[in-house]
């Protein structure tokens, strides 16, 4: 009995005491969460040529599905058209710049979204890269819906090189956005639109390159906006702000 470990390939054994419990006869497991491995068990390829849509996004859906498990994308690229996350699943990698979510497509790369109940997913330890000239419709983080959603939880990401917003939030309250690096897109590297959608906190957010096309770090368009410890452009084009 075992687990994957963090290359997503090989097993790690658990042990009693530590992962598993004896009661009598009856082995038991100890804290632990289920969790999808998308190469493993849906067959993604993550080798950055490879269209990876499909496979993740059935892994998504099995993970709502089968109860708030964890969807684990191990290092990797992963190319995609776009993909949706919602609800109260976790999406995981290996780590910034390991684990990379990769578009070239004129459309948003990682939505964000709710389940029925309109509470969002968790997110974090991964990169989402996306392509300058993609087109206006690349966004690369999204966290939005018609109506609202709520308790979104982002951390540990990076979004770099989208063609248009590297994050865009909308109707969310209620979400914590934390370790977050905004890079090198097409217009601003934060677009935040989120009119009375309260108790949102922005936590160790680094706003990186501007380009001529978007000399913005970040635009607050609607909403209250608090960003704790938060850092300003490291490389900036004339009339940056």
């Amino acid at each position: 009995i075992g687990a994957y470990a963090s290359n997503g390939t090989t097993i790690s054994p658990f042990t009693v005491g530590s992962q598993l419990t004896v009661s009598g006869t009856i082995l038991k497991g100890s804290g632990l969460r289920g969790a999808i491995n998308v190469v493993v068990d849906y067959g993604c390829a993550g080798d950055g040529i490879t269209n990876d849509t499909t496979c993740i996004s059935n892994a998504i859906t099995a993970a709502g599905l089968s109860g708030s498990k964890v969807v684990y994308l191990p290092g990797g690229t992963y190319k995609v058209t776009g993909l949706t996350l919602t609800g109260d699943v976790e999406m995981m990698g290996d780590g910034v710049g390991k684990t990379i979510i990769s578009s070239t497509t004129n459309a948003p790369i990682l939505s964000l979204g709710p389940d029925g109940s309109f509470r969002g997913p968790y997110l974090h330890d991964l990169t989402i890269q996306g392509s300058p000239t993609a087109g206006t419709s690349q966004n690369g983080l999204v966290v939005d819906d018609g109506t609202y959603v709520y308790g979104v939880r982002v951390e540990r990401v990076t979004s770099t090189g989208a063609g248009k917003y590297a994050m865009y939030v909308g109707n969310a309250f209620s979400s914590s956005f934390s370790d977050i690096i905004l890079d090198n897109s097409a217009n601003y590297l934060l677009f935040y639109n989120s009119n009375n959608m309260p108790s949102n906190r922005f936590t160790r957010i680094d706003f990186l390159n501007v380009r001529a096309t978007g000399p913005v770090g970040a635009r607050i368009y609607a909403g209250e906006f608090v960003c704790d410890s938060c850092n300003g452009l490291f490389n900036v084009v004339a009339a940056s702000k």
